[in-house]
């Protein structure tokens, strides 16, 4: 076996770059506009200081128990990274 496990795929750790890399995934990031599409994208694993003091609120439509189907499996990205 030729194969080095510290050259391999190295996987993010941190649950703001795990969705960083999906949405990668999801758009032509080796074009310009993927690229200026990626630039624009923020995602952060804590909430930053404009929003941390407004009031946070449950939105009924959204809520997961509600709009997934009986059975299906989820799993959340702070789960994941800890694995």
């Amino acid at each position: 076996m030729n194969t080095k496990p510290s050259h391999g795929p190295i996987h993010f750790r941190s649950p703001a770059k795990i969705l960083w890399r999906t949405v990668r995934g999801m758009i032509p990031h080796k074009t310009k506009r993927g690229e200026a599409a990626l630039a624009r994208l923020k995602a952060y694993e804590v909430v930053t200081p404009p929003y941390d003091r407004t009031k946070r609120m449950v939105i009924p439509d959204e809520l997961k128990v509600l709009r997934l189907q009986p059975g299906h499996k989820y799993c959340l990205l702070g789960q994941l990274s800890k694995e």
